[in-house]
């Protein structure tokens, strides 16, 4: 990375960006009124148990725990929801079922309806398996978040299980393939009449970062660092990230240019379901920043650095809450579509559309990026959607 990018990058992620995010969100609304009621929606969200994502869940249970009626079937019209915490744990996706629950008693809130699968994205098996449950029970899905992450600050160069570059391997390649193993259940809930009624459908939400800066472009010849002497670990991080995001902006071309289809009318909202633009996909897709949060992403560091860390920046930085509104708005606004037309379909923290650089609306790389991430968890690249007209 030149000297000069790595300056721009490190000003706005370590300094300007956590000290100024704040001034831009003073009259953003509540994660709550962001989501509005989430009743009859069945959503999975990844790294559920901490940080962002234990927010993102706790907003979407307490907002959608009355898709059920008083006596436990299914409200009329309705799918019964289901806030699904696609875990790595057992005992922490325990622990947070049974938070969420005491918090909704003591609130006069019915329990929500939570079920724990689990997920290791660190193994490429772990996530055709869970596929592979969801699918045999032929369930619908209305939202798909994609939250969890990794990031080895400071660390050397590790392999997933399957020998991929951790970074990726995790944050984009494991979203990557459960994202279109996924897709039927998506289409099923898009479907639905809780789909079409609160959102035009169903959604992805990818939890990227602004440090895709660090990415400085995918280097095609070499994006998972192999070459002697070009790892670090911050380049790692914000490759992954750029990948999510430019992944992001491919599935949401794909599924529009599907929508338009005319063999596939089924696959385009009605008019003015999805934030009231004519032919948007029943199926969207988004990709956010969630804003610099206070969150456990310094656990690979000492834990004297770990301790100054959440001291000297509890005042700057954001509670996971307000980390988690750019990805409900993503997930749950009705003008999503319509308000992310101008940036593909990326939100930043204060959930407005964000402009992008010219790397990330790169139209050729996000092509490339998904043929070979489709090669590398061997996929066929048009797996379940056509490939882009006119693409080589």
């Amino acid at each position: 990375m030149r000297p000069l990018d790595y300056l721009k990058a490190a000003t706005y992620n370590y300094v300007s960006g956590p000290l100024l995010q704040k001034t831009t969100m003073w009259d953003l609304p509540s994660a709550d009124e962001l989501v509005g009621d989430a009743s009859g929606l069945t959503a999975i969200v990844t790294g559920p148990t901490s940080g962002i994502g234990e927010a993102t869940t706790g907003v979407l249970a307490r907002n959608g725990a009355h898709g059920a009626g008083a006596n436990g079937r299914d409200a009329p019209g309705l799918v019964a929801p289901a806030f699904v915490l696609a875990c790595r744990s057992q005992s922490k996706g325990d622990a947070l079922a049974a938070r969420l629950a005491s918090e909704a008693r003591a609130a006069g809130r019915p329990a929500p309806s939570l079920e724990i699968m689990l997920l290791d994205l660190n193994s490429l098996e772990s996530v055709r398996a869970f596929v592979a449950a969801w699918e045999a029970r032929g369930r619908p899905l209305h939202l798909l978040i994609n939250n969890a992450g990794l990031f080895h600050m400071g660390a050397g160069r590790s392999t997933t299980k399957d020998g991929l570059e951790a970074h990726m391997g995790t944050n984009h390649l494991a979203h990557f393939l459960l994202t279109l193993g996924l897709l039927p259940a998506l289409r099923r809930g898009a479907a639905t009449d809780a789909g079409l009624r609160r959102l035009g459908g169903a959604r992805v939400v990818h939890v990227a970062s602004s440090m895709l800066m660090f990415g400085r472009g995918l280097a095609c010849d070499d994006p998972t660092m192999e070459l002697p002497g070009s790892y670090s670990a911050e380049v790692a991080y914000g490759r992954s990230k750029l990948a999510q995001v430019l992944f992001a902006r491919e599935l949401r071309r794909r599924l529009a240019e599907q929508a338009g289809d005319a063999q596939d009318p089924a696959a385009a909202a009605p008019p003015n379901k999805a934030g009231g633009v004519e032919g948007a996909p029943r199926v969207q897709a988004y990709a956010v920043h969630p804003g610099y949060v206070l969150t456990d992403v310094v656990r690979s560091l000492p834990a004297v650095v770990q301790r100054a860390y959440r001291l000297l920046m509890a005042r700057i930085l954001l509670t996971p809450e307000q980390g988690s509104r750019a990805t409900l708005k993503a997930a749950c606004s009705p003008t999503a579509w319509r308000d992310s037309l101008p940036t593909g379909g990326f939100f930043n923290c204060d959930a407005k559309p964000a402009v992008l650089s010219d790397t990330v609306l790169d139209d050729k790389t996000a092509a490339w990026l998904w043929d070979w991430s489709a090669r590398q968890v061997k996929l066929p690249a048009d797996w379940d959607l056509p490939a882009r007209r006119g693409a080589s």
